[in-house]
């Protein structure tokens, strides 16, 4: 079964972005475009492999944003930081996970 990965939350799990949330825009054989309306823009989305990012449940970007408006970077930064703030849980435990070890003295 293909999964549909268009317009679904996600989050980078490698390169310098990694835990990085954004939202994606589109799909092409084993890449997909990303956009976060800040750094990455709707007009020059990131392009990344899927098997870099992890999908963020079954989180559409519909329930943040009316869809009988068009999406601007500004609607995906009010987005993203609605869903962050709504699964504030989800983030805190991947925080946990990619922090750096530490030895105690």
């Amino acid at each position: 079964m293909k999964t549909n990965y268009s317009q679904r939350f996600a989050i980078s799990k490698k390169g310098h972005d990694k835990g990085t949330v954004y939202v994606i825009v589109s799909e092409e054989n084993d890449y997909v475009y990303l956009c976060d309306g800040k750094i990455r823009k709707i007009l020059n989305p990131k392009k990344k492999k899927k098997r870099h990012i992890k999908c963020l449940g079954a989180n559409k970007i519909s329930e943040y944003i009316s869809e009988e408006t068009p999406i601007t970077d500004g609607r995906l930064r009010r987005a993203i930081r609605s869903f962050k703030a709504d699964n504030e849980k989800l983030f805190e435990e991947s925080e946990k996970e990619t922090a750096p070890c530490r030895e105690e003295e």
